[in-house]
């Protein structure tokens, strides 16, 4: 699994699930939501690899719906079911079977978003991804992925090593993570973004193109 850019997706990124390895999971977790009950959730996806394509749905750690996500390749389609949720804390799970489709979002009534004080995806991996645009002018945004809470320090360099802003220095939790970075004030060039978070470290090359 992989994120990726693609300014057709909501929020610019979406999610390419190249596996059908049926340990494999996106989890989304929810919590305070304050009213128990049947609820109706949305998944964006897109089938660029085949159609259809049939998912395991799983609520609070129990599948309740093997998911058909059909139609036509290449555009961006949705599909709802209705699921049950309790009050408090709540996971959504696809968990793949075939696998190998691209996944945008899950949607939620507005009823319980105002009850929703964390959701997001859990990372499979740590990861770095490339930042978008690239090249850009005058901002990007970086994305990075941790499957643990850790220190993270992200730090923007030039192509003599020098650093040039240090954009995160601190300990977060795990979850995905958007950064935006503002080059205004710099010259046209090669830059580079490194992420330290426990032992992962790594390093991608980006663009400011003026």
């Amino acid at each position: 699994m992989a994120v990726k850019g693609d300014p057709s997706a909501s929020g610019g990124y979406f999610l390419d699930i190249t596996t059908n390895d049926t340990s494999a999971k996106v989890t989304w977790r929810f919590n305070n939501v304050s009213t128990a009950g049947n609820y109706p959730i949305s998944f964006g996806y897109q089938l660029k690899y085949d159609t259809p394509k049939e998912q395991f749905i799983n609520v609070n750690g129990v599948r309740v719906d093997t998911l058909t996500f059909d139609g036509p390749k290449m555009l961006w389609l949705e599909k709802t079911i209705t699921v049950n949720l309790v009050q408090g804390e709540n996971t959504v799970q696809m968990q793949m079977w075939w696998g190998w489709m691209y996944l945008d979002y899950l949607a939620v009534p507005t009823s319980i978003l105002t009850s929703i004080t964390n959701a997001r995806i859990v990372p499979v991996t740590f990861s770095l991804f490339q930042n978008y645009p690239n090249p850009f002018n005058p901002t990007t945004k970086i994305k990075f992925s941790l499957t643990s809470p850790e220190m993270v320090k992200l730090t923007v360099y030039n192509v003599l090593g020098q650093k040039v802003e240090t954009l995160i220095d601190q300990r977060l939790a795990s979850g995905e993570y958007t950064v935006d970075f503002d080059g205004s004030k710099l010259a046209s060039g090669v830059y580079f973004y490194r992420l330290q978070a426990g032992k992962f470290d790594e390093t991608r090359e980006m663009v400011l193109l003026k």
